[in-house]
C-alpha cells in the first residue's frame, strides 16, 4: 500500500524473499529499508500490490512514531479513539 497515509500501510514478505535482498543487496538494505532492494528490483520477485481507498490517500498526513510531534499527534489520536482500541478505523480518524 504505497499510496495510503504514512505510517499506516503494511507489506507481507516471504522470509526467501528478504534472504535474497539480503544476500543480492549492499548494506543499504540491511535495515528498515530491507524492503528497498525488492522494490527496485521488481522483476526478480512475485509481488502484489494493493491500493486504498481514494479517501486514504492522503499524502499531508502521517502516522509514524519518528519525533516528539509525532508523539503528541497519536496521544491525541489515542485519546479520542481510544474506546475502538486495539482496532482503529483509518476511515474515522481521517474524516
Amino acid at each position: 500500500m504505497d499510496e495510503i497515509i504514512d505510517g499506516a500501510g503494511f507489506e507481507i514478505i516471504k522470509l526467501e524473499a528478504l534472504k535474497v535482498s539480503h544476500r543480492n543487496g549492499d548494506s543499504r538494505y540491511r535495515s528498515e529499508s530491507c524492503t528497498l532492494y525488492i522494490r527496485e528490483n521488481v522483476n526478480q520477485f512475485n509481488i502484489l500490490k494493493v491500493f486504498p481507498p481514494e479517501n486514504l490517500i492522503r499524502k499531508d498526513l502521517r502516522l509514524t512514531l519518528d519525533n516528539p510531534e509525532d508523539l503528541a499527534v497519536c496521544r491525541t489520536l489515542y485519546n479520542v479513539f481510544k474506546a475502538q482500541a486495539p482496532m482503529f478505523s483509518l476511515d474515522e480518524m481521517v474524516v
